[in-house]
């Protein structure tokens, strides 16, 4: 054990808390900002469901992730005659990115933390020992693909996000097509809902069976296969589209209860501007009608404010308290569509829907976003796990280990750090 280096370990603890703190204020926006963008959940609401999902995500599949950071960026054996300059490379990794992560977050920029992780370790390897210090690519056939190191993550960078386009396209193309743009498209909403469900479902647990919870599983069962993965999740997938198709009509409630709720808000606003109106009125005939009763009331009134402006003055400060800590989630996002002309003619020019069928759809969209950040947690764990338990293992074994198993505390500290702060969604 390093004893007299306790203390990196407390600074790179410091390091993985802030890059999962901008990490968390900088990504979530990937998979709520449509949601709050289309009014189906306010922000505070985004924030808190986001919160539960990436930590749970983060908590049973982040440890996957984790050993990618730890050893299959910076070439592992070219640190072993002195350990400590890769614990410290991490630290220093953790804190750049950090910074760059709450400026990014300040301005609204949406960088990637992914490419500021690596390339900090990229950074500090090939500095330390040039073009050998960086794992660039190195056949495993334990993976899938059969290869870790630099190469395959900047394909996945490519390659990834393509895959998610064609997907994307085809499921919005099938459903603007055969649901969205007929009369009955609430109806044909109904009929594709389940199904959606079934298969985003089906695609999370399978996930979580052979990646995150995979070894816990087979130590307790040791019979399970991949084929039972299958199967076991094909059964979760079906319950959750058979409780989608049983709350259609909880659904359909809402929207009719959400329809006239805004009718009656509507004739509210009319009936209130009237009034006002009247009262506008009234109160310019009894100022004419006044006499100095009224001067002396008024008098009073101000000896009395003195006490009141004690008490306002602390209420403000409690309210600008308040103010900056729930700045992120209390923010209305919706204001751009007024100043912002590009954003204006964006919207005045997209396609509209029957309302019914986008309600059912909102529904749906609030469930893919849950599990995306169900996946985001799992994924973005490791760029802080996986340095902190570097440094840790480093701290407790004086060696760099190419294969790592996150301890429990650090992946909590890490899953905790993406849910702290949402800002900039």
């Amino acid at each position: 054990m390093f004893a007299q280096f306790a203390w990196i370990v407390v600074y790179g603890a410091l390091g993985a808390f802030g890059f999962g703190w901008g990490t968390g204020a900088n990504d979530v926006g990937n998979a709520f900002g449509t949601s709050v963008g289309a009014k189906t959940l306010t922000m505070i609401q985004a924030c808190a469901i986001a919160a539960v999902f990436e930590f749970g995500g983060a908590m049973v599949l982040g440890r996957v992730s984790t050993q990618t950071i730890a050893g299959s960026i910076a070439n592992p054996e070219e640190f072993q005659d002195n350990p400590m300059i890769y614990a410290y490379g991490m630290a220093s990794t953790l804190f750049v990115g950090t910074v760059w992560l709450a400026v990014a977050s300040y301005y609204g920029w949406n960088v990637s933390s992914t490419h500021s992780i690596i390339g900090g370790i990229i950074g500090f390897a090939w500095v330390y020992r040039g073009f050998n210090g960086v794992n660039w690519m190195e056949y495993d056939p334990t993976m899938w693909p059969p290869y870790r190191g630099i190469l395959p993550i900047v394909l996945s960078w490519f390659i990834a996000p393509g895959m998610a386009a064609l997907a994307a396209g085809i499921i919005f193309g099938f459903c603007r097509y055969f649901v969205l743009r007929h009369a009955d498209a609430e109806r044909r909403a109904i009929y594709v809902a389940p199904p959606l469900v079934f298969l985003t479902a089906f695609i999370n647990v399978y996930f979580v069976f052979t990646k995150g919870a995979k070894k816990t599983i087979v130590a307790q069962n040791p019979g399970w296969t991949d084929r039972t993965s299958v199967w076991v999740s094909f059964l979760i997938a079906v319950g959750a589209g058979l409780i989608t198709l049983a709350a259609v009509p909880w659904m359909r409630r809402k929207i009719l209860a959400a329809e006239e709720k805004k009718q009656r808000d509507a004739e509210e606003r009319i009936e209130m501007a009237e009034r006002a109106a009247r009262d506008a009125l009234e109160a310019e005939k009894r100022k004419q009608d006044s006499d100095g009763t009224e001067e002396e009331e008024e008098g009073e009134g101000q000896g009395q404010g003195g006490k009141e402006g004690g008490k306002k003055t602390r209420r403000d400060y409690m309210q600008m308290a308040k103010k900056a800590l729930l700045h992120g989630v209390t923010v209305d996002i919706h204001e751009i569509v007024k100043t912002d002309a590009t954003v204006a003619n964006i919207h005045s020019t997209a396609e509209v829907f029957d309302t019914r069928a986008e309600s059912i759809f909102s529904y749906l969209q609030v469930f893919s976003a849950i599990c995306v950040m169900f996946a985001h947690g799992a994924a973005e764990v490791g760029y802080m796990s996986g340095p902190l338990s570097s440094i840790y293992d480093i701290y407790m074994n004086e060696r760099v280990d190419r294969k790592l198993i996150a301890p429990v505390w650090i992946t909590f500290i890490s899953a905790f750090s993406l849910v702290v702060v949402r800002k900039k969604l």
